[in-house]
């Protein structure tokens, strides 16, 4: 757990972690400290990571607020990823603050949407770009803000000369594009040959645990409707269709490769599987040959 202020030199902060150089656990004691290093004004802070537990469908093991003596300030961070989850946790009184890391990476103006009512591009909580980069001593990123590290550089500004363009490929990467193009001032449309939208996300979120991707499809539809982006399904682009537009951008996202190798006419890519295909044959054996790929015997 993180160590956001120092006392005297006392790292005064709870949630299985430090406490002047102690080790506290609450859902043993039940309690809180005695934190015995105010500030100047005879206030004490407790920081806890204990967040992630609302996300996973359990109260935090606090002490509510009201209860106690010292009253101390609450601070809670970790998988908070929702403004509902930090106002619920206001609500119930399990703390004063809420904190955002990681989702504000991904979307630093989450307050001001919240007060314009415009969508907000939650976290995934996939620590690729942030706490993998953080570990491995590289410079932080994020996989669904391009803008993050980059913001005096990467400025989306209104287009000079709005034109009529199309997306070709309706994956996160085509939504992603035809959003900044909406907000550059041009006419967009994007074109996805099948009966859905966010491309290979729809099984990469089948596996336990994954789910939590689509949290962004959620964004997306409400950004294509924040910004009338015209979609048309169930199409495959034509040359014919593109000579109705100024400009294609083309997004239509990578294929499985099929190896010449010996028994590869018995094989079911993965993507198959996660979306649902069924394996034919009474007796099925699944041996993993590859990184996607699955001999059925």
């Amino acid at each position: 757990h993180s160590t956001t202020k120092y006392m005297d030199g006392h790292a005064q902060v709870v949630g299985g972690a430090i406490v002047d150089g102690g080790r506290f656990d609450w859902t043993k004691d039940n309690k809180y400290p005695e934190l015995t290093t105010p500030d100047e004004n005879g206030n004490v802070l407790l920081d806890t990571a204990e967040g992630v537990l609302y996300a996973c469908g359990s109260r935090m093991k606090l002490y509510p607020v009201s209860e106690q003596k010292t009253a101390p300030a609450v601070a809670v961070v970790g998988k908070v990823v929702t403004v509902e989850n930090g106002e619920e946790i206001l609500r119930n009184g399990d703390a004063d603050i809420i904190c955002y890391g990681r989702s504000l990476l991904c979307d630093p103006d989450i307050a001001l949407k919240v007060e314009k009512d415009e969508p907000i591009r939650e976290c995934l909580n996939c620590n690729k770009g942030c706490v993998d980069a953080i570990q491995g001593r590289r410079y932080i990123s994020c996989v669904l803000n391009a803008e993050n590290g980059h913001e005096y550089e990467r400025v989306i500004t209104p287009a000079e000369n709005p034109r009529t363009i199309a997306v070709v490929g309706g994956g996160v990467a085509g939504i992603e594009a035809a959003r900044v193009l909406a907000i550059k001032g041009h006419k967009v449309t994007v074109f996805e040959k099948t009966d859905k939208l966010y491309g290979q996300i729809n099984i990469a979120s089948v596996p336990p645990r994954k789910d939590e991707m689509l949290r962004i499809c959620k964004y997306y539809d409400e950004v294509i409707k924040e910004y009338n982006i015209n979609v048309v399904l169930n199409h495959e682009f034509t040359k014919e269709d593109a000579q109705g537009y100024d400009e294609i951008i083309v997004a239509v996202g990578a294929t499985n490769a099929h190896p010449p190798i010996p028994g590869i006419e018995r094989t079911v890519d993965s993507w198959d599987v996660l979306a649902g295909k069924e394996l034919e044959g009474k007796n099925v054996e699944v041996i993993k040959i590859s990184g996607n790929k699955l001999i059925v015997k």
